[in-house]
């Protein structure tokens, strides 16, 4: 900044121009969102009930319940239930689960889509069953 002798002017840069965008200023659209995140599930509202599938899934599968709820993870009790479980360990139930909730969801599923976005659909099941 300069000022000329006694005349009060002032030399200002000019200012910042509008840029056009570009492809990485493009939003990303619902189905490839990489900031998703296992919290902006809304597991009730008027367009998704996310929690009736989850309980019917627990439901029919007893086995899963057992891995996913019992404290004795190394005795399976026959008198609950004679079926496998769909995965070995927690983590991998959850998966299970978030598939038959999201896959074919009109308002989750493009999202689910995603590869990357699917272990965030596990977590969210995770989180709702906690």
């Amino acid at each position: 900044m300069t000022r000329g002798m006694g005349q009060g002017t002032t030399d200002h840069p000019d200012p910042p121009q509008h840029q056009p965008a570009t492809n990485k200023d493009v939003t990303a659209t619902l189905g490839d969102d990489a900031t998703f995140a296992p919290s902006k599930i809304r597991w009730e509202t008027t367009n998704f009930d996310g929690t009736t599938p989850l309980i019917s899934w627990l439901t029919a599968h007893p086995a899963d319940c057992h891995v996913l709820f019992s404290n004795n993870k190394k005795r399976h009790n026959m008198t609950i239930s004679t079926d496998h479980s769909s995965g070995r360990i927690k983590a991998d139930i959850h998966l299970v689960i978030a598939k038959h909730i999201f896959e074919d969801n009109p308002v989750y599923g493009a999202q689910y889509a995603v590869a990357g976005n699917q272990p965030k659909f596990g977590h969210a099941v995770a989180n709702q069953l906690t």
